[in-house]
């Protein structure tokens, strides 16, 4: 057995020390569940230990595979983006795939022009879509291609049964959230509550009104259309500027407004500091919920009430089932939603004495 290995090992060297064949080695490699976790164990430690990597060009060439998967969104720079990309490009690594991003702007023209280049130049073995819509003519060209699809967060979705029965969609629970969010205002003596929604088209902003809807009428409370308020800012729908100019029309509105929900925590703290332009505080007059749980909200002054998403196991889940595709193993689920939990901060209280 060589004790060491000075230059850039091979696979055949990487054998040669654990004292197996350069077949079981290539296998661990590839994650076969055949080898057992002992052999396993020892070649990965090798691996770990004499820095080695193995030749995936030669080998996807020889699989007709680019070993890089894509994924397809907008707005990538805000917070909630950034932690569902972390989860992904750390599955990413994980599974010693690369990563190719498709940024897009937000209309359907450049919309349009990623769908031809992701399917016209070919560049990745599989596409996650994050919050973007996806019409039926769309799922349909993907099927006819044959380039895996995972859609993630859906905003807006269309699509024949047979489709979307077959696509991997994966979701946080946004009705159950928000439907959350308004039993613990209404708990703490809320009866007045606003809602700072984004555009009426989304997915997203419908399932989370939904929740808002039926968090009222559970608790006897009437649901007034005029409480809702609707963002729709260009290119971003959720920013903490979307937050501050709703949630201010509003309280202009409805000055006896006592809580306020909102879709995004950079959202609330718009509404936080639209409460204090009126000269109000912060739980003391008016309660603020925001949604996302990014670390903005552990930020905000005062720290900001809000429903948690798992955006990092999200994101990794997404790239979990994408390698299970592309490599012929099953795959756990296709549907899934993910449960969201309602943390308490600062930023909620019960209503002032009148």
């Amino acid at each position: 057995m060589m004790n060491r290995i000075k230059s850039r090992p091979t696979l055949k060297q990487i054998a040669k020390f654990c004292g197996v064949s350069h077949t079981t080695v290539s296998m661990v490699v590839n994650r076969n569940p055949r080898i057992s976790s002992v052999t396993t164990e020892k070649v990965m430690a090798a691996i770990k230990k004499f820095n080695y990597y193995p030749n995936l060009a030669a080998r996807d060439l020889v699989m007709s595979r680019t070993n890089t998967i894509g994924i397809f969104g907008t707005m990538f720079d805000s917070p909630y983006y950034n932690e569902i990309i972390r989860g992904i490009e750390m599955e990413c690594r994980h599974f010693n795939v690369d990563l190719k991003i498709y940024n897009c702007n937000g209309t359907l023209e450049d919309f349009n022009d990623i769908y031809d280049r992701i399917l016209g130049e070919r560049r990745i073995d599989a596409i996650i879509a994050l919050s973007v819509p996806m019409e039926d003519a769309v799922l349909e060209r993907f099927q006819k291609e044959e380039l895996p699809l995972i859609i993630l967060q859906p905003v807006a979705i269309e699509g024949p049964n047979h489709l979307l029965e077959k696509i991997p969609i994966l979701q946080a629970e946004d009705r159950k959230g928000t439907y959350k969010a308004v039993t613990c205002l209404i708990s703490l003596g809320h009866k007045k509550i606003g809602f700072v929604n984004g555009p009426e088209d989304l997915k997203i902003c419908q399932d989370r009104l939904t929740g808002y809807r039926e968090g009222l009428r559970d608790n006897n409370i009437p649901f007034l259309e005029d409480f809702v308020a609707y963002s729709h800012f260009r290119p971003d729908a959720f920013t903490m500027e979307a937050g501050f100019q709703l949630a201010n029309g509003l309280l202009d509105k409805f000055p006896d407004l006592t809580a306020i929900c909102c879709v995004s925590d950079t959202m609330a703290i718009g509404a936080i500091k639209a409460v204090r332009r009126k000269g109000r505080s912060v739980p003391e007059d008016v309660s603020i919920i925001g949604f996302d749980d990014t670390y903005v909200a552990r930020l905000a002054d005062p720290a900001l009430t809000t429903l948690h998403q798992p955006l990092l196991e999200m994101g990794k889940s997404s790239v979990t089932i994408a390698y299970s595709i592309l490599n012929k193993k099953p795959v756990e689920y296709l549907h899934r939603g993910f449960d969201v939990e309602l943390i308490i901060r600062e930023s909620t209280g019960k209503p002032r004495k009148k």
